[in-house]
């Protein structure tokens, strides 16, 4: 499994930016379904959904709206993106962005007085 997994890994990564690359061109590429694909990476504990989480948390890439952040790693659609980031992680990416990079959420001051 480990070769496999190295060379759909590298096909991954060598294609991101092909507007194309989907799981099933992934699967179809490497000739197994797109249900053993998400084993393979789910055995790998690496998700897309990962990426983008590592990606928020990061400090240079603070000023990189979320979104682009989702179509960095093939998420063409921001439903998809927060939909499936909330199933991993039980927040929206915003919410953790905030909380990883320490900084207050937009609106998080809007009651208080003293603000």
């Amino acid at each position: 499994m480990r070769p496999r997994w190295r060379h759909i890994q590298a096909f991954v990564e060598h294609n991101l930016a092909d507007a194309e690359l989907t799981p099933r061109a992934v699967a179809e590429r490497h000739h197994i379904s797109v249900r053993y694909l998400q084993l393979l990476f789910q055995r790998q504990g690496t998700t897309l959904t990962e990426h983008c989480r590592t990606d928020l948390a990061d400090p240079p890439l603070r000023q990189l709206p979320i979104r682009a952040i989702a179509a960095r790693w093939r998420f063409t659609r921001a439903a998809d993106f927060t939909r499936s980031f909330r199933a991993a992680y039980a927040m929206p990416p915003s919410d953790y962005r905030h909380s990883a990079l320490g900084t207050p959420a937009p609106g998080a001051y809007k009651d208080c007085a003293e603000c």
